[in-house]
């Protein structure tokens, strides 16, 4: 793997906050509670440690009272009412702590359904030409680790805020309770900052790399799952795991990285704190102070300062380590949504009047031309074979047909519009796909069928399995109907999940129907159910049929022989056999002369 990911980038406060208010626009309002619940949660426990270094100023000097002036007057608190104050604020501490703790934990919640159901929305959106590109790794990659992570980086971002202010109150606390020496270890804590912000930026470069090879792995195992088949049947274990391997030792190599530098950090900033807390114990030794209550209140301030700047440090840290999945979920949404499809306006009805292919031209790289210049145009109700070499072009046609991709040159025209001028609704109530792979997803053989679409009873998914021959060994099994496929539909035959998808095409009641290699993974029988489903169809749909097989264009009114993405010939299929030297030698191949 190339590692592009390591070069030093900002990382400094200002640009954190930069990425993280971007990312984050929505969640200004809870950052705000946030840090107004810290605060006063922060001044409560300022208040607790100060009443507490007074009850041990009365109980070291044996005293019932404590007096002190404030503003020319004389105040006075007993043990008891201290230990009454003291118990008062530490419970209100304790209920707005648990307020914070809820607040965080639903802003959490929150993030994580709005960030995913974000990214599949952006995925389920775009266009064809990113879907088909897009790994299933990477999309599972984003949904998975990206959000997960981006998450931490909000709860990261939500625990900086309570620990800063925290510790800004408490720095505070101290000063005005010891002075001098106070601002002598605050000049202390900002030095020790300074000292270890390289650290930051090599945890920082870390984690980017540790990134990289995430995502990198998760992409070679979704690979690798859809390669188990080939890998069990080749017995290519050994090969597959050696390289895989190279992989999972680059992650492991990545991930040594960054422990290290998150260790260091913390191993650097724990060892100059407490260096100086031994430091600050050994001057107030040196200067003899008689009298210690202040500066029991402004240790005890500055032990939690330290604490809380503890905290801070460690957050920020693994804030800066989340802070790669921030901008690669941004990069993500961001990329997704440039692929947006265009969405029309006009609803597309039955009758289809006319499909017709006008000077279409399309590539999918420059230089490298699909299709050049198709002429032709499909009648109401016409049964259209499509066929040619590999590589003529049909499957092209195929995505032009069905809306997924747009011509370079040229127009698709379904009844005077192109597909693009329609609402999605109406497009896909109109015109739909039976595929060469039948895919099938782990619920009931009727969800297979319904395929998610809404406004369908189980009326129609009978007269659907019924078309598509399929019916009788579907209610032949345990739940009939409602028994559950399983993952991939393993305990269906080709055949069967073939039909299945017939079905499912067949259910919406579409005006065009676009069939690729329709019978490929049927046997004798299936197929030649099969044809008399499509048979039946004639007349009442418009079928557009890639194949192979030349056994299952018996039903096309005409075929077009396709090559290098032109039209080679069309017409009767006789007219073909009889005309062009393709079509008549694919014929004698399949003995069907």
């Amino acid at each position: 793997m190339t590692d592009t990911t390591t070069e030093q980038t900002s990382i400094g406060p200002m640009a954190t906050i930069r990425v993280l208010r971007r990312h984050f626009e929505g969640y200004g309002g809870r950052f705000v509670a946030l840090s107004l619940l810290g605060v006063v949660m922060a001044v409560l426990e300022a208040a607790i440690v100060i009443l507490i270094a007074a009850l041990a100023s009365l109980l070291t000097n044996a005293r019932d009272e404590l007096t002190r002036t404030v503003l020319g007057v004389d105040i006075g608190i007993s043990r008891v009412g201290l230990c009454v104050l003291a118990l008062t604020v530490v419970v209100l501490r304790s209920v707005l702590e648990l307020a914070v703790i809820e607040l965080r934990a639903r802003t959490d919640a929150n993030y994580d359904r709005r960030a995913r159901l974000a990214v599949l929305d952006a995925f389920l959106c775009s266009d064809w030409e990113l879907q088909s590109v897009e790994q299933a790794g990477g999309l599972q990659t984003t949904l998975v680790l990206v959000v997960s992570n981006a998450r931490a980086a909000l709860r990261g971002s939500t625990d900086t805020i309570v620990a800063f202010v925290g510790l800004v109150v408490m720095l505070l606390a101290s000063a005005a309770v010891g002075g001098a020496a106070a601002l002598v270890v605050i000049a202390a804590l900002i030095g020790t900052a300074l000292l270890v912000r390289p650290l930051l930026h090599a945890s920082h470069r870390a984690s980017k790399q540790m990134w990289a090879y995430s995502a990198s792995f998760a992409n070679r195992v979704g690979e690798l799952v859809g390669l188990a088949r080939e890998v069990l049947v080749f017995d290519a274990r050994t090969p597959v795991e050696r390289d895989a391997a190279r992989d999972i030792d680059g992650l492991a190599d990545a991930v040594y990285k960054s422990e290290v530098a998150g260790f260091r950090l913390t191993a650097v900033n724990n060892s100059l704190i407490y260096l100086m807390a031994t430091g600050g114990l050994v001057a107030l030794i040196a200067a003899g102070v008689d009298n210690p209550q202040p500066y029991i209140a402004m240790v005890l301030l500055l032990y939690r300062a330290v604490q809380y700047g503890r905290t801070l440090q460690s957050n920020y840290q693994g804030l800066i380590t989340q802070l790669p999945y921030v901008e690669k979920l941004d990069e993500q949404l961001a990329r997704y949504r440039a692929s947006a499809r265009t969405l029309g306006t006009a609803v597309l009805e039955a009758p289809l009047r006319s499909i017709r292919f006008d000077d279409v031209s399309f590539s999918y790289l420059p230089g490298q031309v699909a299709l050049d210049h198709l002429d032709f145009e499909l009648a109401p109700g016409e049964a259209v074979g499509i066929v040619g070499p590999s590589g003529a072009g049909k499957s092209t046609v195929m995505q032009l047909l069905l809306g997924l991709r747009e011509p370079d040159g040229g127009q698709v025209l379904v009844n005077g519009r192109p597909p693009t001028a329609y609402t999605s609704a109406s497009w896909s109530s109109m015109v739909t796909l039976v595929p060469q792979d039948a895919e099938l997803f782990d619920r009931s053989v009727s969800d297979n069928i319904v395929c998610f679409r809404e406004g369908i009873d189980r009326a129609a998914v009978i007269e659907a399995a019924r078309g598509a021959r399929i019916q009788e060994e579907i209610e032949a099994l345990p739940d009939g109907f409602d028994t559950l496929i399983g993952p991939g539909g393993g305990r269906f035959s080709g055949g069967q999940r073939q039909r299945l998808c017939i079905a499912r095409a067949l259910v919406g009641q579409p005006a065009l129907v676009v069939l690729d290699e329709p019978t490929s993974a049927l046997d004798h029988g299936s197929e030649d159910a099969i044809r008399e489903t499509l048979e039946a169809l004639r007349g009442q749909v418009t079928l557009v049929i890639i194949a192979h097989r030349l056994s299952t264009l018996r039903i096309c009114d005409r075929v077009i022989v396709m090559n290098e993405g032109r039209i080679e010939a069309m017409g009767p299929r006789a007219e073909l056999e009889r005309d062009n030297p393709y079509y008549a030698q694919a014929v004698r191949l399949a003995k069907l002369v």
